[in-house]
């Protein structure tokens, strides 16, 4: 999985403005690196406005995790709502990168068009591997770039909710069979 080169944006709370830089992107959100605006601790949710590289408008956003290193996930536009239906699933997955050292066993739980939650492997907020797997009403496997949005450590297995990189998953399930086997 390549990391498009860095680049530096603009991060505003308020009228307090701070430099920050572009790590990765998805159509709607951003991992920046940097000091938030004030230098000081925002709580998950707070409204923000951004400029992408290359542009001077302020763009409409909210912070939606904080990650180590100073990195941190802010999601584009007013409500940091998801953009895609999810469904429960219970599939399994091969997770593979360098923030893993090599291949993890993992299952995707929970699935939408635009990310998954996966249970199985331990990443902070802002980590990235490739995750492989077949999704349901498919019948060939999908490789996929995937950044972590969510880490949840206090459960084991341990898990992570993940935004996929590049695009999204098209996917088919049967809703009535669905229901019927979560019962």
């Amino acid at each position: 999985m390549r990391t498009a080169p860095a680049s530096a944006v603009q991060v505003a709370f308020g009228s307090v403005v701070a430099p920050a830089r572009l790590v990765q992107a998805t159509p709607n959100v951003l991992l920046l690196e940097g000091e938030l605006p004030g230098g000081q601790w925002l709580p998950v949710g707070t409204p923000l406005r951004v400029t992408r590289p290359g542009q001077a408008e302020l763009l409409e956003a909210r912070l939606a995790a904080h990650g180590d290193g100073g990195r941190y996930l802010v999601a584009l536009g007013s409500r940091a709502v998801r953009g895609a239906a999810r469904v429960r699933v219970d599939v399994p997955a091969l997770a593979r990168g360098r923030a893993l050292r090599g291949e993890r066993s993992a299952r995707v739980v929970d699935l939408s068009s635009s990310g998954a939650r996966v249970r199985g492997i331990r990443l902070p907020v802002g980590g990235e591997f490739e995750l492989c797997f077949e999704p349901p009403g498919r019948r060939a496997g999908v490789r996929l770039g995937c950044v972590v949005v969510r880490a949840v450590d206090d459960v084991e297995p341990p898990e992570v909710g993940v935004t996929f990189i590049g695009g999204s998953l098209s996917f088919s399930v049967e809703l009535s069979q669905h229901r019927m086997a979560a019962r």
